[in-house]
């Protein structure tokens, strides 16, 4: 299972988990910090979700 957060450019702001799991529910947050530990700007993300049995991208608007 993969979770990974994207900017509106499809850049790669952070991976929030990568690796495999024996749970049927999983719980994942994100402190809306990017990979070098700085707050990221107010804007349009996308939340990418990748698991065995398929894959969801939700958008996610930071205002603050």
């Amino acid at each position: 299972m993969e979770c990974s957060i994207y900017d509106a450019a499809g850049k790669l702001v952070k991976q929030l988990y990568a690796g495999r799991s024996t749970m049927d529910e999983v719980r994942i947050s994100w402190n809306t910090r990017d990979r070098n530990g700085e707050r990221v700007k107010p804007g349009v993300y996308f939340v990418h979700l990748k698991t065995a049995t398929g894959q969801n991208c939700a958008k996610l608007v930071i205002t603050e």
